[in-house]
């Protein structure tokens, strides 16, 4: 080894290691926040939307859960397509939005 490298990698023996920065994502959105942007980027990717048309539709199923208090699915499914979206991309996000909520323990009803 040369003098200032470490088995880690870091060039500096003495620097410290990077940390975690506030607002940084390593696995996933904080527990009990609902992120728009996450869930419109899994919609794009599984689904024919654009980006878009996912996020209009996912702001409005989560708007609609949190006016409602509840998350149902078919009320999402019909909040995302009175956005624009097709029945099948609506079905998707109504999806998505109540298995992201289960997922990182959303509660639509929390204020």
């Amino acid at each position: 080894m040369v003098a200032g490298d470490v088995a880690g990698g870091n060039r500096d023996a003495g620097a410290a290691p990077s940390t975690y920065v506030s607002g940084e994502r390593v696995f996933g959105p904080p527990v009990g926040t609902f992120d728009v942007d996450w869930v419109a980027r899994e919609v794009e990717r599984s689904t024919p939307a654009s980006f878009a048309q996912a996020h209009r539709a996912v702001v409005a199923a989560w708007s609609k859960a949190r006016a409602d208090g509840v998350l149902d699915g078919p009320v999402l499914s019909a909040a995302a397509g009175a956005a624009g979206a097709p029945p099948d991309v609506a079905e998707a996000i109504a999806s998505y939005v109540v298995a992201y909520c289960h997922a990182y323990d959303v509660d639509p009803a929390a204020r």
